[in-house]
């Protein structure tokens, strides 16, 4: 096969994998309330149990 068809090739399966992991990565941290385990209006912070 052609050195140059392949880096072409191998250009669009590189780049359509990093968009597709970067569109995940995007979609999960902003998840609505529902899917998201934050909560911004009551925010829980856990320092520990006093003795």
């Amino acid at each position: 096969m052609n050195p140059i068809l392949m880096s072409v090739v191998g250009m669009v399966v590189g780049g359509t994998l990093a968009g597709v992991t970067l569109i995940g990565v995007i979609e999960s941290q902003t998840d609505g309330p529902g899917q998201s385990p934050a909560n911004v209006s009551e925010p829980v912070i856990d320092y520990g149990t006093a003795p």
